[in-house]
């Protein structure tokens, strides 16, 4: 399976090189032969998924949402469920609630609103976190209703605009018992809950990669490459890509090994900070470096990938709760020390 999964991410990510995905449909119709293979070990589905990143971040998003609601269905789904999820095509979780209604689950009915529903009308069927009175559920929407997305087409980020992530009104939505996926709080458990972004961190190691490509041939074309600053932005460049590429690997095994928790979470914690340190150091490199040349939006004349790759990182950087993240680390390596990292 690792090598499969190698070799067709090497042949979707060069289609969607070719013709960068303008909405979810079009990333689905690359990604449909890569589903099957998304059980992979740690170490092929990070390098897919670095591989996805390099291509284009949307469709990697989407294809990390389905991999991880297959985790998530075997970890606490029962063999009916996990049934169901076979050739539903491309699957996706919903988990950020509209502040203002958020989304409960209350005599066998839903009601709420979820933010930032990746894929949209284009998933085959979807995860979504719900609050009961017992606690937190998972709960399966097979091919949720086009009516149900009250936003239209807009997308209020400038970043990420081909993942389709629009809003979904989910009230008054039946819910049958074989629909709720495990027990109140169970998706929670780490260290797969909090420790599960190391599979974003590999799509975003991805694209950074693309950007300094992109940064270093744009300075050899134009005869840039030999100034001692330019020399030291791609040394710096290629610091920060190792780091990231060690840290990020690290986390995935820690994490999918599921021995110690509290080594994993320090490790992934840790591994965001390097990752996100790293990334907005490679943008501010690309456009000091490039100048403005990196604005140029494509599809304009003259216009190349670069402005929409760095957009979409920016964006897709922009992950929740970065701050509580490092707090949990630190408060494990306070605790255990640095030799918990191994």
């Amino acid at each position: 399976m690792s090598a499969s999964l190698d070799a067709r991410a090497l042949g979707v990510a060069a289609a969607l090189r070719a013709a960068p995905p303008r909405n979810a449909a079009a990333a689905l119709r690359h990604l449909a032969p890569l589903l099957p293979l998304a059980r992979a070990a740690p170490h092929a589905l990070w390098q897919a998924l670095v591989t996805l990143g390099h291509a284009d971040l949307s469709a990697g998003r989407l294809f990390e949402g389905h991999v991880n609601v297959l985790h998530l269905l075997d970890a606490h789904g029962d063999a009916a469920q996990r049934a169901r999820a076979e050739g539903a095509g491309l699957l996706a979780i919903w988990g950020a609630d509209d502040p203002a209604a958020p989304v409960l689950l209350e005599g066998g009915r839903m009601s709420g609103r979820k933010l930032f529903c990746s894929g949209a009308t284009s998933v085959g069927a979807v995860l979504v976190t719900a609050r009961t009175p017992e606690g937190p559920v998972l709960v399966w929407i097979e091919r949720p209703e086009a009516a149900r997305f009250t936003d239209g087409s807009a997308w209020p980020i400038g970043g990420m605009r081909a993942s389709e992530s629009r809003a979904c009104a989910l009230d008054g939505l039946r819910v049958r018992p074989g629909d709720v996926i495990g027990g109140p709080g169970d998706y929670l458990a780490q260290p797969a809950f909090s420790g599960g972004i190391w599979r974003i961190l590999a799509l975003q190691l991805g694209a950074m990669r693309r950007l300094d490509e992109a940064m270093r041939a744009h300075l050899l074309a134009n005869d840039r490459a030999g100034h001692p600053a330019q020399r030291a932005r791609l040394m710096e460049n290629a610091l920060d890509l190792e780091s990231t590429r060690l840290w990020t690997l690290a986390a995935a095994e820690a994490v999918e090994a599921g021995q110690d928790s509290e080594a994993a979470l320090a490790r992934v914690g840790l591994a965001r900070e390097v990752t996100t340190r790293a990334a907005e150091g490679v943008l501010a490199r690309l456009r000091r470096g490039i100048g403005l040349p990196a604005s140029v939006v494509d599809g304009t004349p003259g216009g190349a990938p670069v402005e929409r790759l760095a957009r979409d990182l920016d964006s897709f950087l922009r992950q929740p709760g970065p701050d509580a993240a490092l707090d949990r680390a630190t408060d494990i390596l306070i605790a255990r020390g640095a030799g918990v990292l191994g």
